[in-house]
């Protein structure tokens, strides 16, 4: 299947210039009906297109599209770009509650420059209109550059929410420890 963002997402019935046109061609590896009714798809992406135009709209959109593939020489810059990326998300996922553990096994493994910043945009906390921004990304080291950006800003924000969280449960277990010294002298 070829997945295409929406640019609004509260849009309910979204017509061809509501969407982007650059995607993910992706396989869909488990469909699972929820107790509520809906569905929940899991999917794998393979490579990124570029819309070229919609050949069909009813019962359901369909298009033409020309695949992107990278032409991914080894590089040295490239190269110290994606290990640099590479440890940062690491960095993120032991900081952030909403980033699993087994993200860390999966980038380890992930051995294509571009494929590290699409799932590294796919997974973090940025908006949708940033993740399709490195989605379009032509160039490589592009794509890198501004990967790299948005993860910075997210372990940023991630290092500045725990300083905050600390500052707080310090502040909380000190008044907790006047409050209790102070019962226990109306004790005594």
């Amino acid at each position: 299947i070829a997945i295409i963002t929406q640019k609004n997402p509260d849009v309910e019935d979204p017509d061809i210039e509501d969407l982007y046109t650059v995607g993910t061609v992706a396989s869909i590896m488990k469909m699972v009906k929820m107790v509520d009714g809906s569905q929940r798809v899991v999917i794998q992406g393979i490579c990124r297109f570029k819309l070229i135009e919609f050949s069909q709209k009813e019962p359901h959109l369909r298009a033409n599209i020309m695949p992107i593939f990278e032409d991914y020489q080894k590089d040295i810059e490239i190269d110290a770009m994606y290990l640099n990326l590479k440890n940062l998300y690491r960095k993120a996922i032991e900081m952030a509650p909403y980033l699993s553990s087994e993200l860390a096994q999966i980038a380890t493994k992930v051995e294509n420059p571009g494929n590290l910043a699409d799932l590294i945009a796919s997974t973090i906390n940025i908006a949708v209109t940033e993740k399709q921004e490195i989605l379009e990304k032509i160039d490589l080291r592009e794509r890198l550059k501004k990967t790299t950006i948005y993860l910075n800003r997210e372990v940023e924000t991630l290092e500045l929410s725990s300083k905050i969280q600390s500052h707080v449960k310090e502040g909380i277990d000190k008044t907790q420890r006047e409050y209790y010294l102070r019962e226990q002298l109306k004790a005594i």
